[in-house]
């Protein structure tokens, strides 16, 4: 039974003292890979899913040096029966293994594997439990989901995107070995109070953006005989439009990819484009469906477009309209479905059940930081032309995220004319699911609860719904749900380990904080207690925060999930009380003030959550990651509040980094800054003073309280030049500084090697423990 966590506190056991949870478990403990797309039978009964076992293994961000995803290094697939409970591991031992596929019979699993040092085709046998590798053909894999191998219709073959010849031949290419470094490697620097600290010194001796999606993403489309591996190839790699990713129609004659996708030259937005194509099963002539369509920012390339559960038909959306074509249609050409339907959103799109109509969103919301605008209602779009599209409203104050599906594509129905989905609180943490009933025009909310959610799959008779579920005291597992969403069975249990962990209260509140334009916003903050604490307690905290986001949503997730990269549970388990912010900004392009709204935004929720008795106001350290480690800098810059500040992975002079070189000669953060995060509206020459005005290393010598900066030496997405520099500037100005680099390591502390993220939070804990530990004095208790 899962704890339902509301605004009132929470507690799994707050009774308890517990002890805190080792630097090691919490980065190395198994969890479902949050990239993949789990796999069901069709009958409900194997379940075929990827656990991420966070090596030691150490290596890029994205790619390994032989050519592996860095995320699938630490994938392991596991099967379980459904009726039994019984699972088990699928695929070579202690290597590599990712993106699961269940063949239509149920009786075999296609994956990918790094055992032999590149991505191959692997097929396991269900009923022998053996494992055996499909030829020695490289796969074009991808870091994040939609490049799963498809299973043809009749079982027989398995539809893979295979990497282009790069040297030598696909038989001949091999892993480097990747060192796993025993030590930290990392340089310390420290001035000021810092000198003399307890902390060891270790010294261990536009970039072309559519050349980058080409080398991510070009694959010759092959079909894979799932007996004897031999390939025939479906699409070549140099075809027209450019081959990237697949799927099979209903029927299995027809194969549509996407291309490449695309941004056009001289583009101010983050926005990519991609075209569509069909091509006969069997090979023949490439026909494009549609050009320049826009790839949505929710579902990536599994939501651009969607096959009918039964035809050869195809759905899309372009210029906020909905398209489709019937290859089984006299004429076969693409025809306009709703056209007086004129407020589209980019996602979802989705066929019902019965593939009388299909799903898109209306209605659009725009948000923040968003390139799609989010839906606030649901339209039902006949196909035949014939009938009424019917509308119908989201329940208030739910934003939309997703709709549930029975598989890719095709809406998950239990009940014919009502849909569900997944949404989230507007103001709150708490996630829903509610159902749409197209009879009546009403939402129904079925699930409610301050717990994480991701619906995967379906059986095919659409009666139960696979569903990764976790909260603050709960690991992610997944369960089945009743259509209802009253019961639940829970089917696996990825981390055992972490059973024995303990938090103590929780809770969530809302406070009225100053807009970007003038206005006033519900921002809801969260704060998590260590086990044995209580309201009024005032305990030493860590704000965690980053601008334009709401970070408060992590209460959903287990032991505070990992903001700033770093675990939460590493601090509110060794005594420290956790708070969660949410810091609205202007939008995306605007010309904004980041430095001064989200100060605005932050100091009323934490002068709330001192007054409702859970912080020590004398007591605060403040802490951030990426855009977050620049709004560290920036809130210390800007408030004498906080005690420390600890800036991870940051970006600190605007205009200093704006025309920065990236290894293709290109102005990489020039996006980033006129239209993106950055929130500068302009070009740097247009208006210097707004972007020194919103750099925190131009306000360096307002800067009081200690700092401690981590970094990856690596990181391409924010240069280490910047920490370097902030660092000097606190040190020639007398400041208290700590300054950690780690050699090798990029962008998320999350994914550097074991040894180097453990000595960072260490390194954290004595920085908090310093500066936060001393004993209080009797007045830092205001008086009522």
């Amino acid at each position: 039974m899962f704890l339902a966590l509301g605004s009132s506190l929470a507690s799994a056991d707050s009774a308890t003292v517990a002890p805190p949870i080792p630097h090691d478990l919490a980065f190395g403990h198994a969890r479902l890979n949050g990239e993949e797309r789990q796999s069901l039978s069709a009958d409900g009964r194997w379940l075929a899913y990827t656990v991420d076992i966070r090596s030691e293994a150490t290596g890029a961000e994205y790619r390994m040096p032989s050519g592996l995803p860095r995320p699938a290094l630490d994938g392991r697939i596991f099967l379980t029966d459904t009726t039994t409970g019984e699972h088990w591991r699928v695929g070579p031992e202690n290597e590599a293994c990712w993106r699961p596929s269940l063949s239509p019979d149920g009786r075999q699993v296609s994956f990918y594997s790094g055992a032999n040092g590149s991505a191959n085709l692997w097929i396991y046998d269900v009923t022998s439990r053996t494992s055996r590798q499909l030829g020695r053909a490289v796969i074009q894999a991808r870091t994040w989901a939609g490049d799963e191998p498809v299973w043809s219709r009749d079982g027989q073959e398995i539809f893979v995107p295979l990497a282009p010849p790069k040297t030598g031949t696909p038989e001949n290419v091999t892993a480097p070995s990747v060192p796993i470094p025993s030590m930290p490697a990392v340089t310390v620097y420290v001035a000021g109070g810092e000198i003399g600290s307890n902390t060891k010194q270790v010294s261990l001796g536009e970039r072309d953006t559519n050349a980058f999606f080409l080398q991510e993403n070009k694959a010759a489309l092959v079909a894979v005989n799932a007996a004897s591996g031999e390939i025939r190839v479906v699409v070549p790699e140099d075809a027209t439009p450019t081959p990237s990713l697949l799927r099979l129609s209903a029927t299995g004659r027809w194969l549509a990819y996407m291309s490449v996708p695309r941004r056009s030259p001289g583009a101010r937005n983050l926005i990519s484009r991609f075209d569509l194509a069909v091509v006969p099963i069997g090979g023949g002539g490439i026909r494009v469906v549609a050009t320049d369509l826009q790839v949505p920012s929710r579902g990536y390339y599994v939501g651009s477009y969607a096959w009918h559960p039964t035809r050869d038909q195809l759905c899309w959306i372009k210029d906020d309209k909905v398209w489709t074509l019937d290859l089984e249609g006299p004429s076969a050409a693409p025809r306009q479905l709703a056209p007086e339907l004129a407020d589209i959103t980019r996602s979802p799109i989705m066929f019902t059940r019965d593939g009388l109509s299909v799903v898109v969103g209306t209605q659009p919301l725009a948000a923040s930081g968003s390139a799609d605008a989010t839906p606030q209602s649901l339209a039902l779009v006949p196909l035949d032309g014939g009938g009424k599209t019917r509308i119908t409203p989201l329940p208030h104050g739910v934003r939309f995220q997703t709709l549930l599906r029975q598989r890719e594509g095709i809406a998950w129905q239990p009940a014919p004319d009502k849909l569900t989905f997944l949404g989230r609180e507007e103001v709150g943490v708490a996630n829903v699911i509610a159902q749409l009933d197209y009879s009546s025009g009403q939402p129904t909310i079925l699930w409610k609860d301050q717990a994480t959610v991701a619906p995967y799959f379906a059986p095919a008779d659409h009666q139960s719904m696979i569903m990764a579920l976790e909260d603050m005291h709960h690991p992610v597992d997944l369960y089945r749900f009743t259509t209802d969403f009253t019961e639940k069975k829970r089917l696996t249990d990825v981390e055992p380990r972490l059973a024995s962990i303990r938090f103590g209260p929780t809770a969530t509140f809302v406070t009225q904080v100053p807009n970007f334009d003038g206005s006033f916003k519900a921002a809801t903050s969260a704060i998590m207690l260590p086990a044995g604490a209580k309201p009024g307690d005032r305990l030493p905290t860590v704000v965690f925060l980053y601008p334009g986001s709401k970070v408060s949503s992590r209460l959903a997730e287990f032991g505070g999930g990992e903001p700033a990269t770093i675990p939460a549970s590493i601090f509110v388990t060794r005594g420290y009380a956790v708070l969660l912010v949410e810091l609205p900004l202007s939008p995306f392009g605007a010309r904004g003030n980041p430095v001064a709204e989200m100060v605005d935004a932050l100091l009323p929720q934490v002068y709330h959550a001192a007054e409702l008795g859970y912080v020590d106001l004398q007591r605060m350290a403040v802490c951030g990651q990426s855009y977050g480690g620049y709004g560290v800098a920036a809130v210390l810059a800007t408030s004498n509040l906080f005690r420390a500040g600890i800036a991870i992975s940051g970006m600190y002079d605007l205009a200093g980094s704006y025309a920065w070189m990236g290894p293709d000669s290109d102005m990489i953060n020039r996006e980033w800054s006129e239209t993106g995060q950055g929130r500068m509206g302009s070009p740097l020459w247009s208006d210097v003073t707004r972007y020194i005005t919103n750099s925190p290393y131009y306000m360096a010598d307002r800067i009081q309280a200690p700092m401690l900066l981590l970094h990856g030496e690596g990181d391409t997405r924010c240069n280490v030049q910047d920490a370097r520099k902030m660092f000097n500037a606190l040190k020639r100005l007398d400041g208290t500084v700590q300054f950690a680099e780690y050699r090798g390591e990029g962008h998320f502390v999350n994914r550097w090697a074991r040894v180097n993220s453990v000595d960072a939070t260490r390194r954290m804990v004595e920085f908090l423990d310093k500066y936060l530990r001393p004993a209080r004095p009797e007045t830092s208790v205001p008086k009522k």
